[in-house]
């Protein structure tokens, strides 16, 4: 099938940009700030690291700086309470590790803040993302759940070997629907743009609406943090919680700005720099 501008495809972690400025909704209004310690949002909320469990803060999610274990799937159920039961499972998540200390790509956060969305705004993540963001910029090709995907052309997943004919994926969407948050978000390319122009034109729809402050849209193009020089860092820890210790307890741990990470989702306080400290 010809893929063409309003072809469906799993967006993957852009889906983590979707959810970051549903966040940011919320603190255009007050009802949210970056500095609030997620306990205080999320009643209940626990990790393992007793000290993580109180002091870890919104903006820590969203700039990937919490340091809570990163690649944490869990198939919670196809309700409407999946993220709910998703972050009563994080109580034994553990630390890449401490927050603050460096970028430290964490997925995890991003389903805790589309609980975050849900307790705030009283509606699921896939209501508030529809309802806030999709509909009011006329994003009628996107969509969170697998079953709305074939009402369009949809771009098939391929796999393979490098060097190999790729073939075609025998599971078009294996991520539970408590993944949304951070890796389902189905999109087009036309309506990627369209979402991409709302941010660069300061948060206003192409038809004037206003989805975003400008601030909040300045804020989420702004780089905040720098990552520790060197692919090979992320490649270490991403996925694995012993990544980042073990390269810790190697050597001291900088932050080399000669390579700075490309910001899409926001952070803007001093203290979410990395600090440097040995551990």
């Amino acid at each position: 099938m010809k893929v063409t501008t309003d072809s469906v495809f799993q967006s993957g972690s852009i889906a983590k940009v979707y959810t970051a400025t549903l966040v940011m909704q919320l603190v255009d209004s007050g009802e949210l700030r970056l500095d609030s310690k997620v306990a205080d949002v999320l009643p209940g909320f626990v990790v393992a690291d007793d000290e993580v469990t109180k002091s870890v803060a919104i903006g820590q999610l969203l700039s990937h700086t919490s340091g809570i274990g990163a690649e944490f799937t869990r198939d919670t159920g196809r309700g409407d309470d999946c993220l709910a039961r998703y972050v009563e499972a994080c109580a034994d998540m553990g630390q890449d590790c401490p927050p603050g200390a460096v970028v430290s790509y964490c997925s995890t956060g991003y389903a805790i803040l589309g609980r975050i969305v849900e307790v705030v705004t009283g509606q699921t993540w896939d209501d508030a993302l529809r309802d806030r963001l999709l509909a009011p910029l006329g994003l009628h090709h996107s969509m969170t759940l697998p079953e709305e995907a074939p009402r369009f052309r949809v771009a098939m997943s391929h796999v393979g070997e490098l060097g190999h004919e790729p073939e075609p994926a025998p599971v078009w969407d294996m991520l539970p629907r408590s993944a949304g948050p951070y890796g389902r978000v189905l999109v087009t390319a036309a309506d990627v743009v369209r979402f991409a122009r709302m941010h660069l034109d300061g948060g206003t729809a192409p038809d004037g609406t206003r989805v975003l402050s400008a601030e909040s849209a300045a804020t989420m193009r702004r780089r905040v943090v720098d990552c520790l020089d060197g692919w090979a860092f992320m490649a270490d820890g991403w996925g694995q919680r012993v990544g980042a210790v073990r390269l810790g307890r190697c050597r001291r741990l900088r932050s080399r700005r000669r390579r700075a990470r490309a910001v899409l989702v926001p952070a803007c306080r001093a203290w979410q720099r990395p600090r440097r400290r040995s551990y």
